[in-house]
């Protein structure tokens, strides 16, 4: 579990950079979150876990819409994430878990990016 997590936000991260969204992917070792950056914020998962923002900065508003678009894409490839976006993580958690939330990202954004949400 120690290294799944930060190796999970590191893929994710290289994902959001590959698809050109502003979304960062950071967290404990027991879980992950999604910053999505809804004030269009360049930043870091280094930045965010130094404390560089503030937790008002964090959990600024996302529109309702995207939150939902989210959820629901990431649930038809299989992936359940809890609402704000984020999830937690556990031992049982192997590589094949890592790709396919990845790929379960990866799939929404194209979703959203037809719909114009991202």
């Amino acid at each position: 579990m120690i290294d799944y997590g930060p190796g999970l936000q590191h893929a994710l991260n290289e994902t959001f950079h590959q698809k050109s969204v502003r979304w960062i992917a950071y967290g404990s070792f027991g879980g992950f979150h999604v910053f999505l950056s809804p004030q269009r914020i360049d930043t870091t998962r280094e930045e965010i876990e130094s404390g560089k923002f503030n937790h008002q900065t964090l959990l600024s508003p996302v529109k309702p819409a995207l939150m939902m678009k989210l959820r629901v894409g990431l649930l038809l490839c299989g992936v359940d994430i809890l609402p704000w976006p984020g999830a937690l993580v556990s031992a049982v958690h192997t590589p094949d878990d890592t790709q396919r939330t990845v790929d379960a990202f990866r799939q929404t954004i194209r979703m959203l990016r037809k719909e114009e949400e991202v």
